[in-house]
């Protein structure tokens, strides 16, 4: 195990270079990532032992100079309830923001038959909508986007996703739609005002969007804003390194780390 310093315009950059003679914990990152759970990866520098542990929102890398500890995380990914054109037009704008891209549509003029031409990179998810929202397990790296206009539809994700943790919850409609729809959650369904809150609606930011590729990026400019706030408003959190990338480079023989 080796340490070198570089300097580097306004302050010194630390690389640590690690021989991956052992790769055993790959698959444990992968396998707890993939149920989108955040840990730690510690490395002693001293013997090369590696150690994984649990990790909260918030943790940031750390480096003593005995032993170099960082954050490991799933992907951003992002639940769509609708498989129409304006979801395929937000699904078409995903893999540049490095989101995953869920979608659950029960309609059957939605449905793919078999040899259907590729799309946009929507992953289904079979179900109802709230079907689908318990199915993905939506925690603090998830969004959910209702973009069906189908109040039965829309509704069923939004029941479970005011509940969730996912960071983002949003509804196509106008104004008075969203107005009627909260209404609608808190006197039927028990929604509390603080659940209702978390509803971003009409979704996306107020961009005058016309078309569906004008209202995607509204939505997406929406999505980020927010993630990037909350990002923000945790104590000193980096993006955490995406399991499913950086394992890739397990089967090369130096790996570098920076601080």
């Amino acid at each position: 195990m080796t340490r070198a310093a570089s300097a580097c315009r306004g302050g010194t950059l630390q690389l640590v270079q690690e021989p991956l003679a052992d790769t055993r914990w790959v698959q444990t990152v992968l396998a707890r990532t993939a149920a989108h759970q955040l840990l730690t990866r510690t490395l002693t520098l001293a013997t090369g032992a590696v150690t994984l542990g649990p990790a909260v929102r918030g943790q940031r890398l750390q480096f003593d100079g005995q032993t170099l500890t960082s954050v490991w995380g799933p992907r951003w990914r992002l639940l769509l309830i609708g498989a129409g054109q304006l979801s395929q037009a937000v699904a078409a704008i995903a893999p540049a923001l490095d989101f995953e891209v869920l979608v659950c549509d029960p309609r059957e003029a939605y449905a793919l038959p078999p040899g259907s031409p590729p799309g946009p990179p929507m992953q289904p998810v079979a179900g109802m909508p709230d079907d689908a929202v318990r199915a993905v397990q939506a925690d603090a790296h998830t969004a959910i986007v209702a973009l069906t206009h189908d109040p039965k539809l829309d509704d069923m994700a939004l029941l479970e996703a005011l509940g969730s943790q996912a960071f983002y919850v949003g509804a196509l409609g106008s104004q008075r739609n969203q107005a009627a729809r909260k209404q609608r959650l808190a006197a039927h369904f028990g929604l509390n005002d603080a659940q209702l809150a978390r509803l971003h609606g009409p979704v996306g930011l107020a961009l005058r969007a016309r078309t569906p590729a004008e209202i995607a990026i509204a939505i997406w400019a929406e999505i980020i804003l927010v993630k990037n706030t909350q990002l923000e408003q945790a104590p000193a959190e980096p993006e955490p390194v995406c399991a499913a990338a950086a394992c890739a480079v397990a089967a090369r023989p130096v790996v570098r780390g920076c601080t």
